[in-house]
């Protein structure tokens, strides 16, 4: 049975994408197969595409870009680069938050041998899709099977993660590990805020060091991933 795993993040820029990404990377290298999508994407610039997180997701598949494929991964997409709902607003376009709802509940997938489905986040966890719906409240309605929370290592980011995390565990959302993705400024010592972080969250806590090419810690991922869904 496919697993739908969801990639939060505790704000945008953080690494959702990037960790996304390696996941595809690993599990189509493995017997395994998995499917990347990112349902909502705002500053999808269409003379650019290279430059999106939906290229990025698709070519980490080893599938081709184009419209078909494209549709696919990110089936609503937004020029302005703002929260979706503000974004929207401008181009006089309504996110239809029920028909989010079901792409994510069942997305047009003609696999069968698909396993897992990484579904990523637009920025944080509670940026608003419309002007009475979030991301948050996407999840909730989706039922994922578990969700991967990336963080950083810069100065505040055990407040925001805290925040995010304790806001996940109240609304059910099942989170199966958090991701430290090392900032690239400001960054505090990982060991240091991974441990404050074990004493606050009962999930794994995994490291991904800039200099490592974060290979040993998405394994690491993938077998959490394996031993938590699977029970």
């Amino acid at each position: 049975m496919t697993k739908r795993i969801f990639i939060g993040g505790i704000h945008t820029n953080i690494g959702k994408t990037f960790i996304t990404c390696k996941l595809l990377e690993y599990y189509n290298k493995t017997t395994s197969r998995a499917l990347g999508l990112k349902p909502v994407i705002s500053g999808f610039d269409t003379t650019n595409p290279q430059e999106s997180d939906s290229y990025q997701l698709i070519t980490s598949q080893a599938l081709p870009y184009n419209d078909s494929t494209l549709n696919l991964v990110s089936p609503w997409r937004l020029t302005e680069p703002l929260s979706p709902d503000i974004a929207a607003r401008k181009e006089n376009i309504i996110l239809p938050s029920d028909e989010i709802i079901q792409y994510c509940l069942n997305p047009t997938v003609n696999n069968p041998d698909i396993e897992y489905i990484f579904i990523e986040g637009v920025g944080g966890i509670m940026v608003p899709l419309t002007n009475n719906f979030t991301w948050l409240d996407l999840m909730v309605a989706s039922k994922p099977d578990g969700l991967i929370l990336v963080s950083g290592s810069y100065l505040g980011s055990i407040n925001h993660t805290l925040l995010t995390y304790h806001t996940l565990i109240s609304s059910k959302i099942p989170v199966t590990a958090i991701i430290l993705n090392e900032s690239d400024v400001d960054s505090v010592d990982m060991t240091d805020t991974a441990q404050t972080l074990k004493n606050f969250c009962s999930c794994p806590i995994l490291l991904c060091y800039r200099n490592d090419n974060y290979g040993t810690t998405i394994e690491e991922l993938s077998n959490i991933l394996m031993q938590c869904i699977n029970n």
